[in-house]
């Protein structure tokens, strides 16, 4: 802001000209900090851009380089109706069969008492329920959807209640347990008092396990939803039928392994793209990127020269590129997927030997994950990249606020400098002027 002070009485001279004239020369020193500064932020986020698509390819790469995780399984149920089937990609290929004897079930206990409303008859006035150990008390006058409400709100007690018309006009209190199989068994007893009374019988429905065979091997499960029996494939079990044979068999997905290897090549081109437009950008001369980093060529360069190399694993394939997986002519990555298939048309075993290795030697993708941890795990490459543009910011933004503390102070001497030189100024200049007026009036004599 330019200052009011100026030197009218010498020459018209503009004070506040000169003293900011003197500040934005004084201030080049933090404009090229600042400048700087802004360089390395952009650098900053260019780095976190950089970690961002690394992770997403260091994903596709962790995949493709666990046998487990290859490729997809796909489960198939001759008889959905009876029992469902999904499969991970860590299930094992083969054929299940299965025999439903009994679904598990929760047990269900109905009041012999019957009201005839839900709401409005008294059937307590005190006393308590006992449910498998928790104490449902009653101290003011309670309906049967009293009693069903405070049964439902305690979360300790393993059951809950209903009110159910088997009958115009006859009402019941049902309790379910909340889980099936034996486990989930309870005992109900009733010391309520006043009121109508309630009792209960003999359990509608028993709490009983699954029991089914698989390959003719008994199994016992408190649910129908079974995961710990066959590896990697969950079963639904949804009807009961001593009877008939259900058949799961789990075979490979190969669209589902395929579906990975475009994620790589995707992810791959990807993170190309960023670094080839950062290193445009620095040959143009734009400072505000990480195209000239060693960080970014070196990376580059270890990916590429992955996988461009030979893996002698013991398998029929020694290259990624005579599965599909290689570079066009521009340089970005291209999948053949009729290459993929025939190497898989016999079965997968030879491309995992090539992306995840064999007789103690590691595959492509083995590699390829060992290499970006080296860039991308605490205390590597690319976290110290970012510690290392962090700790500049903080040294510039500190330099920047000295120098601007420095230069508050510049100013205010100047502007006090400058305001006593106009004032001495002035001073003379009047006193040059009372000096004229008297010569003139000495002239009048």
């Amino acid at each position: 802001m330019s200052s009011p002070i100026t030197f009218s009485g010498f020459n018209n001279i503009d004070f506040g000209y000169i003293l900011s004239a003197i500040m934005t020369q004084e201030s080049q020193p933090v404009l090229n900090l600042q400048a700087q500064q802004t360089a390395l932020k952009s650098q900053k986020t260019a780095f976190s851009t950089l970690a961002s698509k690394l992770s997403t390819l260091e994903g596709a790469i962790d995949t493709l380089s666990k046998r487990t995780e290859f490729g997809g399984k796909t489960a198939t149920s001759t008889n959905d109706a009876a029992v469902k089937a999904d499969a991970s990609s860590a299930a094992s290929v083969g054929s299940y069969d299965i025999v439903v004897n009994e679904l598990a079930k929760a047990q269900t206990t109905a009041s012999i008492t019957t009201m005839p409303d839900k709401d409005t008859t008294t059937v307590a006035t005190g006393g308590s329920l006992l449910i498998n150990g928790v104490t449902i008390s009653v101290t003011v006058p309670a309906t049967l959807q009293d009693l069903a409400d405070a049964i439902n709100t305690n979360d300790d007690v393993d059951v809950s209640a209903s009110v159910v018309s088997v009958a115009p006009g006859s009402y019941q209190l049902v309790l379910t347990g909340k889980a099936t199989g034996a486990d989930g068994a309870f005992a109900v007893q009733s010391n309520l008092t006043g009121g109508s009374g309630l009792a209960f019988g003999a359990n509608a429905q028993e709490a009983t396990n699954a029991s089914f065979t698989v390959n003719n091997i008994a199994v016992s499960s408190s649910s129908n939803t079974v995961d710990d029996v066959i590896s990697g494939v969950s079963l639904q079990l949804l009807k009961k039928d001593p009877a008939s044979t259900v058949t799961v068999s789990v075979s490979q997905d190969e669209d589902a392994a395929k579906d990975q290897v475009k994620a790589f090549v995707t992810a791959f081109n990807d993170l190309m793209t960023f670094a080839g437009d950062q290193t445009k950008a620095a040959n143009s001369g734009d400072k505000n990127n990480i195209g000239r980093d060693a960080l970014l060529r070196g990376l580059r360069n270890d990916l590429r020269g992955a996988i461009n190399t030979k893996y002698a694993t013991g398998g029929k394939y020694e290259y990624l590129s005579q599965i599909g997986i290689g570079f066009a002519r521009d340089g970005t990555m291209k999948f053949d997927e009729a290459k993929f298939d025939e190497a898989t048309k016999g079965g997968t075993a030879e491309v995992l030997k090539l992306f995840t290795g064999s007789n103690g030697v590691s595959g492509a993708f083995s590699a390829l994950d060992k290499l970006l941890t080296t860039y991308t795990q605490a205390g590597g490459l690319l976290p110290n990249a970012e510690d290392r543009v962090d700790s500049a910011l903080t040294s510039i933004g500190a330099r920047i606020d000295a120098m601007n503390a420095r230069l508050a102070l510049r100013r205010d001497a100047l502007s006090k400098e400058f305001t006593a030189t106009d004032s001495a100024i002035s001073a003379l200049n009047n006193s040059i002027n009372s000096l004229s007026s008297l010569n003139s009036q000495y002239r009048l004599f």
